[in-house]
């Protein structure tokens, strides 16, 4: 299989960036309003403050950021809602990068969910997660595995261009509108056990480089399976 970790293919951020710097790269996170810096690098007590004004169900930018788990845990901290989940509204992740684990297990995004050409270094969990709009992953990056198993996708899914370097878990979700994940590569196991397609679902070009599992997987409309590439093994037998 070719290798799975393309050229990075993000564009030239179009918001004004942080005025610190990352190393020997300046930083790309989007400035916080009223400030020179991205959220990764207020001060304490400017942070705090931006965090006292997060309520579950808020519009959330943060695009370019890098964001650790205690920074991740802080934001959803302040969106939970009473029932105890986080819930946003709409949200952009764009470019974004996850230094460690990145748990949104059982998270609601009442609004779009951008997550286009972001970074996760470590394990990306997306369990039980509720996207009412329409969720954007194009040109994601996940290093280790990513979860989504039960997610639900109320409008379109978009996950063209992504890479899976470990599993990629989508077992029991639902795709209420369409499920694109054309010229996607995945390294490892794709699990699409028990998913539901209730719209178009595209694979056109996907690159499998374990094994695919769609066991007892649910199709509306007849998948799009075209030009895929089959490095692993693939059951049960959908392509014929």
């Amino acid at each position: 299989m070719p290798d799975i970790y393309p050229a990075d293919r993000r564009s030239a951020p179009d918001w004004s960036t942080c005025r610190s710097s990352s190393g020997a790269r300046p930083c790309v996170g989007i400035r916080v309003e009223g400030s020179e810096h991205c959220l990764a690098h207020l001060q304490a007590a400017q942070l705090a403050g931006v965090m006292t004004w997060l309520r579950p169900g808020a519009d959330f930018d943060v695009r370019g950021t890098q964001i650790t788990a205690e920074l991740l845990m802080r934001i959803l901290d302040a969106v939970r809602d009473t029932s105890g989940y986080p819930r946003f509204g709409t949200v952009s992740f764009v470019q974004a990068q996850f230094s460690d684990n990145a748990r949104f297990e059982h998270a609601q995004f009442s609004g779009l969910a951008d997550f286009a050409a972001v970074r996760f270094s470590q394990l990306a969990e997306f369990e039980g997660v509720e996207f009412s709009q329409d969720s954007r992953f194009d040109g994601a990056l996940f290093r280790k595995d990513a979860w989504f198993g039960c997610a639900r996708f109320s409008e379109d899914a978009w996950f063209r261009r992504v890479t899976f370097g470990g599993l990629a878990a989508f077992e029991g979700a639902q795709f209420h509108g369409k499920a694109e994940f054309g010229h996607t590569q995945f390294g490892g196991l794709a699990a699409f056990e028990g998913a539901q397609f209730h719209g178009k679902a595209e694979f056109g070009h996907a690159q499998f480089g374990g094994a695919a599992k769609f066991d007892d997987a649910q199709f509306r409309q007849t998948p799009d399976f075209r030009d895929t590439a089959l490095f692993g093994t693939i059951g049960p037998d959908i392509l014929s």
